[in-house]
């Protein structure tokens, strides 16, 4: 499966690096913030002086005093003019100090409670490479990070079969792509959900012995990733364990962790979560400090505006880009509702008990991370929490739902299978191809300006024709994927010359996984 890992990076990367290099720089959410501190880190700032700044009556930012280059400082003043802004293209955008990214200056972050090494990863290129170019330089560092994560589930997608795959197509949704593209830790964070979700759903769908030890490595991987990267990892991790522990059953679980081929992977996702709590408990923690009594706004305020804002917060797991101030038309989201209902559907129809109360849990957690998140906050703070925030742990449902309709089929209707993946995939692209042009016409012309615009007031650097080659050519590699990177033909497990052969005493864990689905 090496030769599909990498059409299948490739696509992702493609299609990341668009919107890296389409979206202005700045414009998406908090972006000015990150950049700043993911240049501070390369720089050896990880400790730097901290203070409090008031926001309206209800909150505390704790801040970091810093010093960046200067083209970076200049996104705080120039670049989030077009995100302000839907009805006027980003002509606007473009920092002042383009030509001199030398020099330091200083600035401030309120990022730098932030575990550093995702933005040590990224931070480095605006010392090495002039003005602008260093800071889409970041951008595409980000999205090559998380595209090696998606690729890594569509790979292990890909080995259940076709409509799997597919659902690792539903999950990856704009939003998701886009802010892969940008610097900020929700690109990595929601990639690698994805990825360990992915992992742990093959585990308990097709416990192919051969398969485990590389799953387990998957699931590792992703799950140290949501641990890092944000101050709320570790509380996304137990929900993962609850999560790893629900799918396959406790006994399995149990079996699967005393195997000692086991510990290799999951002894180095224990060193990522002791790396993320000594930072959090050192140097981390939320940016954010509520005031008593802030507003006075109260906890009956924050469960009204969370059941209000439900459908917006949805929404937003699909888009908007930048700093949520447009939403696109419904028909460029119509893809996702549709595909993702008829996954729902056709799993609940398919699944068996447990699965249906899986599927049900996934599906309340969803809507109700957001109600407890903002209710914990609620008394003195208004409700900051945004579907991105949640994105980690949704991407999970549609791969799920997939893979209980991917083993029906397979076993009932391998035929039904192979002609519905092309039917899902097309529409997967007819979707990210409607809300790409939306975008172009936002930043290129304004929303204020024609709907077929012939010419655009502002490109981006690659130009919009370019742009939209590149984006074409990540979708086709998408579908090139769907047609021929399934290692079956007919429904059947793959075969078995495809990998390693199992040592003896991991096959006794699996069966017990297989007995429990």
């Amino acid at each position: 499966m090496r030769r599909v890992f990498l059409f299948a990076f490739a696509a992702f990367f493609a299609l990341s690096a668009t919107w890296a290099l389409t979206v202005p720089l700045g414009s998406t959410i908090d972006e000015g913030a990150h950049m700043t501190w993911a240049a501070a880190v390369a720089d050896g700032q990880l400790a730097p002086s901290r203070y409090d700044v008031p926001w309206g009556h209800d909150v505390l930012w704790v801040t970091a005093r810093v010093r960046v280059p200067e083209v970076i400082a200049d996104l705080g003043v120039t670049s989030g003019c077009s995100a302000r802004d839907p009805q006027a293209p980003a002509t606007c955008s473009s920092p002042t100090s383009a030509s001199d990214s030398s020099r330091m200056v200083a600035s401030k972050t309120i990022m730098s409670l932030y575990n550093p090494l995702y933005y040590a990863a990224v931070g480095w290129p605006v010392y090495v490479l002039p003005g602008l170019d260093g800071l889409y330089a970041m951008r595409l560092i980000s999205a090559l990070i998380c595209s090696l994560l998606v690729a890594c589930a569509a790979v292990v997608a890909l080995r259940i079969g076709r409509v799997a795959f597919a659902g690792v197509l539903v999950a990856a949704t704009p939003m998701v792509l886009a802010q892969a593209g940008s610097v900020n830790p929700n690109g990595p964070e929601a990639a690698g959900g994805l990825l360990a979700f992915t992992a742990l759903c093959a585990l308990a769908f097709d416990p192919e012995p051969a398969l485990v030890r590389s799953r387990l490595w998957f699931f590792a991987l992703g799950a140290g990733v949501v641990a890092i990267v944000r101050p709320a990892g570790l509380e996304w991790l137990a929900v993962i364990a609850v999560m790893a522990v629900l799918l396959p059953g406790a006994r399995p679980a149990y079996q699967l962790v005393r195997d000692r081929r086991s510990w290799p992977a999951l002894g180095a996702l224990l060193l990522a979560v002791l790396y993320a709590a000594a930072w959090m408990f050192t140097r981390g923690g939320l940016n954010s400090i509520p005031l008593p009594n802030g507003d006075k706004y109260t906890l009956k305020d924050s469960l009204e505006d969370s059941v209000r804002g439900t459908p917006g917060m949805l929404r937003s797991m699909i888009g908007p880009f930048s700093t949520s101030d447009t939403f696109y038309p419904f028909g460029t989201e119509a893809a996702w509702l549709l595909l993702l209902g008829f996954l729902l559907l056709c799993a609940a129809l398919f699944a068996t008990r447990r699965q249906l109360l899986v599927l049900g849990l996934w599906f309340a957690g969803v809507l109700l991370m957001p109600l407890v998140a903002n209710a914990l906050t609620g008394p003195g703070l208004i409700n900051l929490w945004q579907g991105r925030y949640g994105l980690w742990f949704a991407v999970g449902l549609p791969v799920y739902a997939a893979m209980v309709v991917e083993k029906r089929l397979a076993a009932w209707a391998p035929v039904v299978e192979r002609r519905l993946t092309p039917i899902m995939v097309a529409t997967v692209v007819a979707g990210h191809l409607a809300i790409f042009w939306f975008e172009a016409r936002r930043y290129g012309v304004g929303q204020a300006g024609s709907a077929l615009p012939l010419h655009f007031t502002w490109e981006p650097p690659m130009t919009w024709a370019g742009e939209g080659l590149l984006f074409a050519v990540g979708l086709a590699l998408l579908g090139f994927l769907a047609w021929r990177g399934t290692a079956r033909r007919d429904g059947s497990v793959p075969p078995q010359d495809l990998a390693v052969q199992p040592p003896p005493d991991v096959t006794g864990s699996m069966t017990a996984i297989q007995a429990a689905v």
